[in-house]
């Protein structure tokens, strides 16, 4: 089921912002060259979650002097979504973890692996599937008090995983391309839509609390796949709507959840990698370069987006 669909016109997106506009309007005339590639560069530059984002974005589609460097920058970003997407599927064999090293304590210190992400976001989600409210299988016999929360409410029991929002990032600092002259260092996918260079998490790494949710092992996969995200709903800190890629997808899923914490020593996820996961869900989803990804992907190891793309560039 195919849910991209073409770029919006010029005259419906950034009416307040005529730097953004006047860079979206050089995409436009080129979506039927290079459907795939413009329509990603697009997305990115109307779904990019703060206007510091959106302007950089704009900038790097005014450095670009030729309609060839606007589809070799859309390429770029498609790129940056596939590595993005590689890192996650890389992480979604989480360490198993035995009963008996189920924390009964706030930690101390903070995780330096996965293992110890796991444990900690387990403690700071009450032992539970932060989205669905399932108790981790595993907690239930090392703690028994959980037993009696199953007693008295609908919680269900299933085994959890611990799913980042982040994976591990290469340093981009030898990134030199034809049409990218101008293109920062910094530019990446994870610095377009906010946060992956924020310090604290260069200096703690991927498995800061922060970049973790517990989620049980049908959702966790949907959340790491952009089948599903949070956006939050402006009411109250660290509540979300949850949006799906397909509404029948998780009917038994909740449309608003709350984050909460057992202790304030334990944060909770981030809200700019939130955004920054709802932004990347939004492109993959109205570009639909998430169905092309996930074709790529399946391909023989010495595929690349240059070569699938010469039968793939517009969507079927």
């Amino acid at each position: 089921m195919s849910t991209a669909v073409p770029l919006p016109s010029v005259q419906d997106v950034f009416t307040e912002d005529e730097v953004a506009r006047t860079a979206y309007a050089r995409l436009v005339p080129l979506e039927n060259q290079a459907e795939l590639f413009i329509r990603v560069l697009g997305q990115v530059l109307i779904q990019a979650p703060s206007l510091e984002e959106r302007a950089l974005v704009a900038q790097q589609i005014h450095n670009c002097a030729t309609n060839q460097e606007l589809i070799d920058l859309g390429k770029f970003c498609l790129e940056q979504f596939v590595e993005y997407i590689k890192g996650l599927r890389a992480l979604s064999s989480p360490p198993k973890l035995a009963r008996s090293e189920i924390l009964l304590n706030i930690p101390t210190v903070a995780p330096r692996n996965h293992l110890e992400a796991k444990k900690q976001a387990l403690v700071r989600d009450n032992y539970r599937c932060v989205v669905s409210g399932f108790v981790d299988f595993d907690a239930i016999e090392a703690l028994p008090r959980l037993e009696k929360d199953i007693a008295t409410t609908p919680a269900m029991i299933r085994y959890t995983e611990c799913c980042h929002i982040f994976p591990e990032q290469e340093d981009r600092n030898d990134f030199e391309e034809p049409g990218h002259h101008n293109t920062s260092s910094r530019f990446t996918l994870a610095h377009v839509f906010g946060g992956a260079h924020e310090p604290s998490l260069a200096e703690t790494g991927i498995h800061n609390l922060r970049n973790i949710l517990t989620l049980e092992t049908g959702t966790c996969p949907a959340f790491r796949e952009f089948m599903i995200w949070l956006e939050p709903t402006g009411e109250i800190a660290n509540q979300y709507r949850l949006v799906k890629r397909y509404a029948h997808y998780g009917k038994d899923l909740p449309e608003v959840v709350t984050f909460f914490s057992t202790s304030p020593d334990l944060p909770v996820p981030d809200p700019r990698f939130l955004a920054f996961h709802a932004a990347c869900a939004r492109v993959l989803q109205l570009s639909g370069a998430g169905k092309f990804i996930n074709r790529l992907l399946y391909q023989p190891k010495d595929s690349s987006i240059s070569t699938y793309s010469k039968v793939r560039l517009r969507l079927a």
